[in-house]
């Protein structure tokens, strides 16, 4: 019961710190996950993607209760940050799109997921810049989502834009595991 309760106020707190600015180091870790999406109109199909945290036991086993990275689509931002992350060592096993409210699509689920596979270190005080960023497309009636793991120079440029847009104080920008 307690792990329940414990998880649940992490995952209203991981919703809640959605935002490109980042909050005080609290020993806790934190995340910008970069994004690039090309929206043409106001909405996005997706009305918000997640990527589940898992932690892995020492025996390899994952905890039932994954921990939701919520990231809402938007053409203006290049990245999210997603501060007041227990310092572990996560595996993201999939990605989620769901869909706009009152839609069912896959059947009776309110998402369509994809199997990704990602490594995902948090350490207290450090933001950790992925090596992947999330995607999206959108034309007319079609859409995708999913994950880019080419990054290259983009990756340089949105720490940089970290630095300017974020005060660091207290806080190590680790960008390369």
């Amino acid at each position: 019961m307690k792990k329940t309760l414990v998880v649940l106020g992490i995952l209203t707190l991981l919703t809640a710190c959605q935002t490109t600015k980042l909050g005080e180091p609290k020993g806790l870790g934190a995340t910008a996950i970069p994004l690039d999406f090309d929206i043409p109109g106001s909405q996005f199909a997706c009305s918000r993607i997640s990527l589940p945290l898992y932690s892995v036991e020492e025996d390899g086993a994952f905890y039932n209760d994954p921990l939701e990275l919520e990231i809402y689509p938007s053409r203006d931002s290049s990245y999210q940050i997603r501060s007041d992350i227990p310092e572990d060592n996560y595996t993201i096993k999939s990605i989620r799109c769901y869909s706009k409210e009152r839609y069912v699509i896959n059947g009776a689920k309110s998402y369509i997921e994809h199997e990704v596979g990602l490594f995902l270190p948090i350490s207290g005080n450090e933001i950790t810049v992925p090596n992947f960023k999330v995607i999206g497309r959108q034309k007319k009636d079609r859409f995708r989502y999913g994950i880019d793991k080419s990054f290259g120079l983009k990756r340089k440029q949105m720490i940089e834009q970290i630095k300017v847009e974020n005060d660091l104080t207290g806080w190590k920008i680790k960008d390369s595991y």
